[in-house]
Parts: C-alpha cells; sequence; structure tokens
C-alpha cells in the first residue's frame, strides 16, 4: 500500500478539504493516507517511518511553515526519494516559485476537487516509479557490462599467471637446448 504522509491545520478555506485529506477516500485507491496537524509532526512521522511514498504539505501551518517543512524533508531525501506535493491557498506566483524552491514537486491551490489531488497523487507517484524503474535498468545494464570485463580480466590474469609459471621450465629447457649445442 502506498503511504501519504498529509499535513493540513484545518482552518478557514482550509477546512473545505478536510474530508478529502482525512476521511480517507484515497484509500479505496491503495493509499494509506497519515494526518498530522503540524510540520514538527509531519517530520517525525517521515522519520519513523521509511516507507512513506508521498508528503502533501499545507504551505501556512503553525509553527514551521510548508516551505521550512519541504527544505528539512529535502536534507534527507531528493526530489525523487519522497516526493512532496505542496496544497495551500496562497497562489501567488512568488509563492508557487518558493515552493518549488523549497523542494516541492508539485502544487496545487485550494480549494481543490477531489479528482484534480487524486490526479496529482497519481503523476507524481508515476514520475517516482518510473524514476526508480530507470535507476534500476540502468544498474542492471551495468552490472552487465561489468560480468564481462571482470571475467575477461580474471582470465587474462590466469594466462598471464600460467605464462609465469612456464617461465622456469621452458627457460630450463631452452638452457638445456643451449648447452646441448655448445657441446657439440
Amino acid at each position: 500500500m502506498i503511504e501519504i504522509s498529509v499535513q493540513d491545520t484545518g482552518t478557514g478555506i482550509e477546512a473545505q478539504n478536510i474530508p478529502y485529506l482525512f476521511d480517507a477516500p484515497l484509500e479505496p485507491f491503495g493509499y494509506n493516507v497519515i494526518a498530522v496537524k503540524n510540520g514538527y509532526e509531519a517530520l517525525e512521522q517521515i522519520s519513523q517511518r521509511h516507507k512513506i511514498d508521498l508528503v502533501i504539505l499545507d504551505l501556512m501551518m503553525p509553527g514551521m511553515s510548508g516551505y521550512e517543512v519541504c527544505q528539512e524533508i529535502r536534507k534527507t531525501y531528493t526530489l525523487l526519494e519522497l516526493p512532496v506535493l505542496m496544497v495551500t491557498a496562497a497562489i501567488q506566483p512568488q509563492d508557487k516559485v518558493a515552493a518549488f524552491e523549497a523542494g516541492a514537486n508539485d502544487f496545487l491551490p485550494k480549494p481543490f476537487e477531489l479528482a484534480e489531488l487524486k490526479a496529482r497523487i497519481g503523476c507524481v507517484l508515476a514520475m517516482k516509479e518510473s524514476l526508480a524503474k530507470a535507476v534500476d535498468l540502468e544498474v542492471a545494464f551495468l552490472q552487465s557490462q561489468i560480468k564481462p570485463h571482470f571475467l575477461y580480466n580474471v582470465l587474462n590474469s590466469i594466462v598471464a599467471l600460467s605464462y609465469t609459471d612456464a617461465l622456469p621450465h621452458t627457460a630450463m629447457k631452452q638452457a638445456d637446448g643451449v648447452e646441448a649445442i655448445a657441446d657439440r
């Protein structure tokens, strides 16, 4: 099951989206929602659970802003390891830019429709999965290149050692041959 950590304060215009985030409409789609009240709890959940697939953060929250939480997440996880979807009532262009600069993968203005939330979650998780597959393929390719190279090096070492081991014996035969010719 995909685990999603959600932070939302539930005040003002944000309250419209509480049912979408906390009443588990995402669970039928295979998402396990872990709800927290503030940024500190979000960071605690992320540090305790190592299998969170996506974090949905509110930009404005008590204690720590969504920007600060996102920056803390980015100290440990890359954009591709743990995606962050920022949701907020602040829809000014500078808010979006600041969210992306803090390390958010996507931005969703409030209020939003459940269908759009699902689509954005699906898109972000598909990108994460696609990248993981690409990395796995690259690692497999590199390993396939290493194996023949390793075998080639080992075989060359064996051949070189067999020449080295044979040299004293061959040298003695040649020396005996030289002595036999010299004795004639």
